[in-house]
This record gives structure tokens, sequence and C-alpha cells, in this order.
């Protein structure tokens, strides 16, 4: 019997040199463009940076698995309960011999793009992607060969029918459908089947007859072998990117905009079905005539019991707004706000769980908050019809009040900063900034600074402080009476540590650096090339976030490196907890946390515990991968909400 003992130790482990962990949506927001179902309970699904999620109960968790790769995810397909393969950007294939619990990746050329693959038998399988490439298997994923297409154009999608490994289609752009009838050695181009992309592809029952969907909501289907093909109406003009049928009658297709249809009569008509969300849908998933799963954008999952009638969503999502600013007055306590209905939200247990504000913005995009502790913040938004969007709240973000006076004037603002518990700014469009003297309840217009769009603030004490826009950095030493212009680049987010040093970040990765309280600014070179709009430092350590999930990382101000990030959408605020531990949010309602890249381990006295009682959401083996159950001998670490703790098992 295997014995577990914990360790009295005090020692700092480098379990992750980055570990991330998606708070919003969750159990990620990624878009997801794979997705198989073994049986009713246990699924997985795949996507954007290297992204791999797998249930074991329907949907209703998800466990993150660690991936080999950060590559984009595209397709998926099992061959067995053991054995499956994921297909990814830059020629990528990863394959798991155990259910999905761990993958191994393999490089089969240097650049072009995998996109879809398909196994008609055990053996024998075959994937598709960029520059018209084909790869065919016979020895169940050994070694992969290529196979001459005959074109250039991106191949989407690759169908067999079942048990048949001779004859086979791929559809790709530009109208392109091929076909094989002799297992994969050579492909024709078929045609008549119009010039449009086409996305997926289907042959459900025999190669005889099946259909293609793309563009502009186009069908056609064939019942010759791709002789000839007819339209079919599908009563939708969305990119459909995946059409799937249980047999020649039964089908599904999803596409864009949330857009999900079903067909009884092999694609004559088709059903519009309702569907709780509105992001891009791009893969479908047939287990049986009721049980149908569907993976989309933003990390949406959807699952039907009812063939179609009805959809659950198994991501926890509120709104795929695109949040604009986040603040965290604690550790626990976080609020984010960039939208109209929702505009905001709070969470009290660190990110794990988020709740509605009703901000009562009625029609006014909300652009930034700013707590002072966990109750009192204040917020502000666009402006209209001559009023200004500003507003407080006591409570810490259950209800929101206006101020009771006319606004100081009706121009956007999209930053707000106190540096005190009643003292606080914002700027906004044309230069203009107001000040509060009493935590938002009033505002009241101070001087300009400049005459552009200013995208934020930042002050040092109760006077003294910086705004930034388009028109450069400004600074005043009078509370905002009067403006000087230091710097004539664009920045879009500033943060001082002293009165003396301070940060800003623009255009192109670029980081600007004072140390003389803004009288002369220096170019930091970083390796980014991305317009960056957050930047947080607490002492020497600091973070910058931008567009195209660009996340920079320094130590010492100087040196700026930068860091993967599960996430490729636009960073748009950050706020640090401490020096490892930071918060990001962003486009389509993204949310994320850093923790930390070194864990200290608790001092704890020895004791036994049995085996069975063993955590996996939080079990570790020495290189940070998550462990689901310990199979053989080592040294393994348990994350609680305490710290890390060091067993051995022998």
């Amino acid at each position: 019997m295997k014995k577990v003992i914990f360790l009295n130790l005090l020692i700092t482990l480098f379990l992750f040199s980055q570990e991330w962990e998606w708070l919003h949506p969750y159990p990620t927001g990624v878009n997801l463009r794979g997705v198989w179902f073994f049986n009713q309970d246990v699924g997985i699904v795949c996507g954007e940076v290297g992204t791999i999620l797998k249930t074991t109960d329907g949907g209703e968790t998800w466990l993150k698995i660690s991936s080999p790769t950060s590559r984009n995810l595209n397709d998926i397909y099992f061959i067995n309960e053991n054995k499956g393969f994921i297909v990814a950007d830059s020629a990528t294939i990863l394959i798991t011999e155990d259910g999905g619990e761990t993958w191994t990746r393999r490089q089969i050329t240097p650049y072009n793009h995998f996109l879809a693959i398909v196994f008609p038998t055990p053996d024998t399988g075959f994937l598709c992607g960029y520059n018209g490439k084909i790869y065919r298997t016979t020895n169940r994923g050994t070694s992969f060969a290529s196979k001459n297409s005959g074109t250039t154009q991106i191949l989407y999608d690759v169908s067999f029918s079942p048990n048949n490994a001779t004859i086979g289609y791929i559809a790709g752009y530009n109208g392109t459908i091929l076909k094989t009838t002799n297992g994969g050695d050579s492909w024709v181009l078929l045609s008549g089947a119009g010039n449009v992309n086409w996305f997926t592809i289907d042959f459900p029952e025999n190669s005889n007859v099946g259909f293609v969907a793309g563009d502009y909501g186009q069908i056609r289907k064939t019942t010759d072998g791709g002789l000839t093909w007819q339209a079919k109406a599908s009563g939708t003009t969305n990119q459909i990117k995946s059409i799937k049928f249980l047999n020649n009658n039964l089908g599904f297709y999803c596409g864009n905009n949330g857009t999900i249809r079903k067909t009884t009569d092999g694609g004559n008509t088709w059903l519009s079905l309702s569907v709780p969300v509105s992001v891009n849908l791009n893969k479908i998933f047939i287990l049986n005539e009721n049980l149908i799963f569907v993976a989309g954008d933003g990390g949406a999952i959807l699952k039907s019991t009812d063939g179609g009638n009805t959809w659950q969503v198994l991501t926890r999502v509120i709104a795929y707004n695109n949040w604009s600013s986040i603040c965290f007055p604690d550790e626990n306590t976080g609020f984010v706000c960039g939208g109209l209905q929702p505009a905001g939200m709070r969470t009290n247990d660190g990110g794990r769980n988020w709740e509605i504000m009703d901000m009562s913005n009625m029609a006014w995009q909300v652009n930034a908050l700013y707590f002072v502790n966990t109750s009192n913040g204040a917020a502000c938004g666009d402006a209209h019809d001559n009023i200004l969007y500003v507003s407080y709240t006591t409570n810490g973000g259950y209800s929101w009040a206006t101020p009771p006076m006319t606004p100081p004037d009706t121009f956007s603002k999209y930053a707000i900063h106190f540096p005190t518990s009643s003292i606080g700014y914002a700027c906004g469009d044309r230069g203009s900034v107001i000040k509060t003297t009493n935590g938002g309840r009033n505002w009241s217009s101070v001087a300009n600074a400049g005459t552009g769009r200013n995208f934020t603030i930042f002050f040092v004490d109760a006077n003294t402080g910086f705004v930034g826009g388009s028109y450069g950095i400004y600074k005043t030493t009078n509370g905002g009476i009067s403006w000087t212009r230091q710097f004539d680049s664009t920045v879009y987010s500033i943060y001082f540590l002293n009165s003396q040093t301070g940060f800003a970040c623009g255009n192109e990765g670029r980081i600007y650096k004072t140390t003389n309280g803004g009288s002369s600014w220096s170019i930091i070179s970083t390796p980014a090339r991305r317009k960056l709009n957050a930047i947080f430092f607490i002492n020497n350590t600091g973070y910058a976030g931008g567009d195209m999930g660009t996340f920079l990382k320094t130590t010492d101000g100087n040196n700026w490196n930068l860091e993967p990030i599960p996430f490729k959408g636009n960073i748009n605020a950050l706020w640090m907890i401490n020096e490892n531990e930071v918060f990001v949010c962003g486009d389509n309602g993204a949310i994320l946390k850093r923790l930390p890249s070194g864990i200290k381990e608790d001092k704890t006295s020895n004791n036994l515990i049995k085996q069975k009682k063993i955590n996996s959401q939080s079990l570790y083996d020495v290189l940070g991968n998550r462990v689901k159950k310990i199979e053989k001998k080592g040294i393994y670490f348990i994350k609680e909400k305490k710290g890390v703790k060091k067993i051995i098992i022998f």
C-alpha cells in the first residue's frame, strides 16, 4: 500500500513559470473550436492558445487539462475511448492515449495550420488545412504522409461516410470541394457547388449523400457522390461553421451570431432553434437524436438533451461585454465595468463568482470605476443629451446613486482615480477634467488638460497628478487649477510609484519612464508591438497589457518581457494584488487572474493522510502539471487556500 506523508519544510517551489486562471467566463473565455463527447457524461473541448477542457459530469464542471502547446487547437477526433487527436496551428498535432488526460505534441511540418481531422477507420485517418495540405496515416497516427491535393486553397473540413475509408470529401475556400475514391491516394476537384467558402462538409450514412455549408448561410446537397449539388434554403445569411447529420434526414448546423438550426427531412427545410447566446458557434457534435453539444467563441459550450428544442449554457457567463476598467480594493472584493446593461459586475470571493451591478446607467456606456475601499466607489462614462454619466456607491456596488446636481460638463469620461478617500478626478473628451472632494457625491470642472481625448489619469497626492491621451501627458501641482504639457506622444495608461518615478504606455508596445516627476520621459524598448492599454506597479514589479493578448512584466522598470496568457483578445485594464497576483479584464467578457509564479510551501507538522482524501483538483507534480490520479511513487504538491503542502508517495 502506498503511503502519503507531509514534509515539514519551508521552501520556495517554482511549480509554475506562470499560471493563469479564467474567472469569467468560466471555465474559459477563449474561442472553442473542437468538441467531442464519448457519452452523456464524458467530453472534451479545445480551442485557442492550447486550451483543453474535460468534463466527466455532462458539462456541469470542467477540468483544465495540461496542454503541450499554446497554439490554437482547431479540431478533435477520437478513434476509441483512449486514443484521440487534436490538430492545431503551425502543423501541430496532439495525441492522447488515456482519454484526454495527458497529451503529447508532434510537429508534422514547420508552417501550415491544420484545421480538421477524421478517422474513417481506427487505423486510417486524414487531416487537412492551409495551402491545400492533406496528410494521411495508416498506422493510427504513428506517422503521417503528405498527399497531393491539386490545390493551394485553404481546406477547412474533411468527411468520410461511416466505415468507408475509400471514398472521402474535403471542403475549402473559394468553392473548393475535393473527392477521393482510392483511400486518399489521389484527390480530384469537384465542380458545380458554387464559389463561396465552404467551411464544413458531412456525409453521414454513405458516400453518395452529403452536405456542404459555408459563407452567407449557403448549403448544398448531393445525392450522387458530388456529381451535382442542389442549393438548399438554410434560413440564415450568417456564416455556417459546422454541419452534422445523425443520418440522411436528421441534422443540425451552427454558425455566427448564435445560429443553430435543425432539419428532419434531409436538409429541405431548417427549423430555427432558440439559443441563449449570440456569439459565433464553431462546432457541433451529435451524440444521439436527443443529446447535442456545441462549442463557440468566448468559451461558449451549449448542450441540448431534447433534440435541440431547448439549450443549456454550460459556460458560466454573465455578459460578453468589453470590460474597460477593473478595481480590487482587496484580494477578494473586485469590480469591473464597461458596457450598457449590465454595465458592471462585482465579486466577493476573488473572482470565482460574479454578480451584476445595477449601475442605473440607462443608455450610457460606463467606462471606468474606482473604489477607495470595499464599500465606497465612483464611476464615470459617456455623455449625451446634455447629461454626463457619473455615479457613486457607498455599499460595495449593490446600489449606485447619481449626484443630485447638474453635471459639470457634457464630455464623455474614460478614466477615474482617487488619491484619497474623498478627493477624486476623472478625465475624457476635449481635455475635460472634473473633480470631487466628497467621494463622488458632487463633481465640478477644473481646467482642461489639453484639447484632445484623455484616456488615463493618475494622482500621486491630492494636488499632484497626470493626465494622458491623444495629445500626450499633462501635469498639475495644484489640484487641476492649471496643467502643463510634459510629453507629446499618445498614451493610454499612466502609473506613478512616487512623485518622481512614473511610467506610461502607448502605441506599438512603447513604454515611457520618468524619474524627475514628468519633466522628461525616456522610451523603454519592449518586445511588444501591439498597443498597450494598461500599466500597473507595486514596488519595482510592473505589468502592462494590450491588444491581441499582449502581456508584459518587469521587475526593475527597465527590462520588460512578454509573458504568455491564454487570451488573444484586447486586454483593457489590469490590477495588481501583489507582485505576483494580477487581475486583467478585456474584450468579450474576459476576466483572468495571474497566479503566483513561485509558491511558498507551508510549515506543517508531520501528518499521515489517506490517499482517497486527496482532491485531484489541487494536486500537482514537480513540473506544475495537474495530476488527476496518483499512479506512481514520487513527490507531489497539494495546493490549498492557505498554501501548498508537499507530499511524498512511497
